[in-house]
């Protein structure tokens, strides 16, 4: 369906381990009262400090946010083929690639701008995570693939190719359409020309929904390289201006109620996520499908920083336990302070 392919190359790539804990239950609770009958037959338990722990097996049902370990900007063969084989080892259960379009061979490719071509396409990725049995199939892997598009040309050019590929998975859960369509956080009025947004974002709402329909939407804020652009504060007015976008999409198709409308997880810079919680907070309260992803791999972040976003949005008293992703270099840690 994809053509054949075969990766080769050193195995290299950067892995990020995030809380190895999976679906919360009522730690005040040891009984598995809680739990309906088809998570009561799949549920394998242990415990961290006071908190009951229940692992999720069953078919195409996905793991707590906080499980996932990314393997990040999984971009050429090499990469691929490390991230496939740490999935065998368990290390890896999360995937995040970005995808660019080549006009030298006019189809989607594997990269980051300011990329302009690669040896991978995206045709040739995602026929070896299918050969390899990453997510879905008769494994039931509740593995995820994040596909980041990095232009609106590259998306429209890879939708029918991931239509094929989900259609051979059958886990349209685990799919993450990621695009950054709105203007983030940046200090520069010429980088907010260059690292503007690519995309019509109603379109790319649209158009995903369309093609994959139960796929996670992963949308989010274009942000800079700069080293004083790394802990500018999202605004309310971002936070505003996406929420009426996402509103409106939903009344233009029909689904202006919980129940219907997408899961959506929202991409935030993790060194900005503290300063700007005060308004990041109105995702979460927005929808109880709308969470977030944090992301960071350019440095560690402080033990204290990371501690203090661990207990604010996992915490015995958050009420918005089981909705964000970590996709931050050394979160792991986190955990094994946790267990001393």
């Amino acid at each position: 369906m994809y053509g054949s392919w075969s990766p080769t190359g050193p195995s290299h790539v950067r892995i990020y381990q995030p809380i190895t804990t999976l679906t919360t239950i009522d730690y005040d609770d040891d009984s598995p009262a809680r739990l309906n009958e088809q998570e009561q037959h799949s549920a394998v338990s242990f415990s961290f400090r006071n908190t009951r722990i229940v692992a999720m097996t069953s078919v195409n049902k996905l793991y707590a946010p906080v499980s996932y370990r990314w393997a990040h900007a999984v971009n050429s063969e090499a990469a691929l083929e490390a991230a496939l084989a740490n999935n065998c080892s368990s290390m890896v259960n999360a995937i995040e690639a970005d995808i660019i379009f080549s006009d030298k061979q006019q189809v989607p490719v594997m990269g980051h701008p300011p990329q302009q071509d690669s040896t991978l396409t995206l045709e040739q990725f995602l026929h070896t995570l299918a050969q390899a049995r990453f997510q879905g199939g008769n494994d039931h892997k509740a593995t995820l693939v994040k596909l980041d598009f990095k232009s609106q040309v590259a998306f429209e050019a890879s939708l029918a190719l991931v239509q094929s590929y989900v259609r051979e998975t059958q886990f349209p859960q685990g799919l993450f359409w990621n695009a950054d369509f709105l203007l983030g956080p940046m200090q520069d009025i010429v980088d907010r020309q260059r690292y503007g947004p690519q995309f019509s974002g109603s379109a790319f709402l649209a158009m995903a929904q369309q093609t994959v329909p139960d796929a996670v939407l992963s949308i989010g804020w274009t942000t800079t390289p700069h080293e004083q652009d790394q802990e500018l504060a999202y605004t309310e007015k971002m936070v505003t201006e996406m929420l009426n976008m996402l509103q409106v999409h939903d009344s233009e198709k029909g689904t202006n109620n919980n129940a219907n409308t997408m899961t959506v997880t929202f991409p935030i810079r993790a060194t900005s996520f503290r300063s700007s919680w005060h308004v990041l907070e109105r995702l979460y309260a927005a929808n109880p499908k709308y969470g977030i992803t944090l992301w960071w791999s350019k440095s560690m972040m402080s033990m204290e920083e990371l501690k203090w976003i661990y207990a604010t949005l996992e915490g015995e008293s958050s009420p918005y336990q089981g909705r964000t992703y970590y996709d931050i270099l050394g979160f792991e840690q986190v955990l094994k302070d946790g267990k001393r």
